[in-house]
């Protein structure tokens, strides 16, 4: 696959649960025009504490404690490569 095609922005929603504890990171692709809709917690990346993920976040340019923050319905725009690197899967 070349660079401009695995560079290509998209807009997402992010979504943290607490599983036992731990906050696991999930996401939806974001269109104004529909209804929020829960993601799964099955396609999320698990983290060890919410510390953890916030770094994450920003390791990849995206305001980790803004994420983090409950109820926060904001889009971001992503790339695959930086799904890929917080651990996304099948991006």
């Amino acid at each position: 696959m070349s660079n401009a095609i695995q560079s290509i922005a998209f807009q997402v929603r992010f979504v943290v649960f607490y599983e036992n504890a731990d906050p696991k990171l999930s996401y939806e692709h974001y269109d104004p025009f529909a209804s929020f809709t829960p993601v799964s917690r099955a396609d999320g990346v698990q983290f060890g504490s919410t510390e953890e993920m916030i770094e994450a976040l920003n390791a990849v340019g995206l305001p980790g404690a803004e994420i983090a923050t409950p109820f926060n319905l904001a889009p971001y725009a992503v790339t695959g490569e930086i799904l890929r690197a917080l651990g996304f899967r099948n991006v």
